[in-house]
């Protein structure tokens, strides 16, 4: 029994050393960006100069968390709280080299510490506001995206109310930041994760989508649509229903955008052929949305390709729903007819009043009799 303690007294005596090296090592206070307005997008990050060292010592404490003798009931002193939070600062770091072993050291820890997940989630979460409410500035959001893409997988169902609130609180108002680019793709698979979990919660991360659309880049639209089309390749037809009028009426808006990027991924929902047997059961709630958007682009866009695949898409609604099609297409020449005439009326009332003002400076002049 002695010789046991003694044997215990020694590993523990080893973990004590191993985790105080491992701190004094990797935990240190991050260097300032070169530039006050370092641009994640443009710039080249600033590597660690140190980076053989520390590698060195990540790589050790990565093959020590993955070992098989290692016993989290022990490892649990030494791995709280106060050593997440460090380890979670540390994500700020420029290197994307350290930040790549940063999200395995943070994956086996959230995987062997069951104690310390629920606190892993929360500072998670509070990093996430703090960067889209406060500073907009946070080098590891795409790497702790990718640790919650694997999170999220795990859920257990009926889903928490804390993870549907995290959704709808943190995840979808991350669209907003203008660096979204840089971590659009982790951030898209967690959304269609939360709804192959629960379909339900379909509804509400495309009305909030759509809240929070962009008006004045057309970069972030595109990579909207893109987002939008993962999740409708995910969607139960009983939720598309729900939110087929909303979502097409902002699809019309991005086909008749000037810019042709725009324009050009919306119309590609139509290749997408589970997309297309959605549409197809509901033609008769989209087909009236889209038609006049769509006859417009067909005679005045300036892009030729984007004419092109108008024309596509009109040939596709015609085969879905060729009565509506007809009945949608003499309303909208008719309408298009009153408004022409509406206009030539407004232009003859405008020209009678032009003659009517220079007859009376005319005559104010002297120039004509009055």
């Amino acid at each position: 029994l002695s010789f046991l303690k003694l044997v215990l007294l020694k590993l523990i005596a080893v973990l004590f050393y191993l985790f105080f090296k491992v701190s004094c090592n990797i935990f240190r206070t991050l260097p300032p960006s070169d530039s006050n307005e370092f641009d994640p997008e443009e710039d080249e990050p600033t590597l660690e100069a140190s980076w053989p060292h520390l590698q060195l010592v990540y790589e050790f404490f990565i093959r020590f968390l993955e070992s098989q003798e290692f016993q989290p009931s022990i490892a649990k002193k030494y791995i709280d709280q106060k050593f997440v939070l460090q380890l979670l600062e540390l994500f700020d770091s420029e290197d994307p080299r350290e930040r790549d072993y940063l999200k395995t050291v943070l994956h086996r820890i959230y995987g062997k510490f069951l104690g310390l997940r629920a606190f892993i989630r929360k500072q998670i979460n509070n990093i996430f506001l703090r960067f889209v409410y406060e500073t907009e500035h946070f080098n590891g959001v795409a790497e702790l995206l990718e640790i919650l893409g694997s999170i999220i997988n795990g859920f257990a169902l009926p889903l928490k109310a804390e993870h549907k609130q995290f959704l709808v609180k943190v995840l979808i108002p991350l669209h907003t930041v203008r660096s979204l680019s840089l971590f659009h793709a982790q951030l898209a698979y967690c959304i269609v994760q939360f709804l192959e979990k629960d379909p339900s919660l379909t509804e509400p991360v495309i009305r909030g989508l759509m809240k929070f659309w962009p008006k004045t880049c057309s970069q972030k639209e595109v990579m909207f649509l893109g987002e939008l089309e993962e999740i409708l390749d995910v969607i139960e037809p009983s939720q598309f229903v729900k939110i087929q009028e909303p979502l097409f009426k902002q699809i019309a808006k991005c086909v008749s955008s000037p810019h042709f990027q725009v324009a050009e991924r919306a119309l590609y929902y139509w290749n997408n052929e589970y997309i297309m047997s959605l549409i197809e059961e509901n033609s008769n709630v989209i087909l009236p949305i889209m038609f006049s958007s769509l006859y417009r682009i067909s005679k005045e866009h300036w892009n030729p390709a984007i004419v092109a695949l108008v024309y596509n898409v009109l040939k596709a609604f015609m085969e879905m729903n060729s009565t509506m099609f007809d009945e949608l297409t003499a309303t909208y020449k008719s309408d298009r007819q009153r408004e022409k005439k509406k206009e030539k009326e407004r232009e003859e009332l405008w020209k009678k009043l032009e003659d009517l003002e220079l007859k009376r400076g005319l005559r104010r002049d002297g120039i004509i009799p009055t």
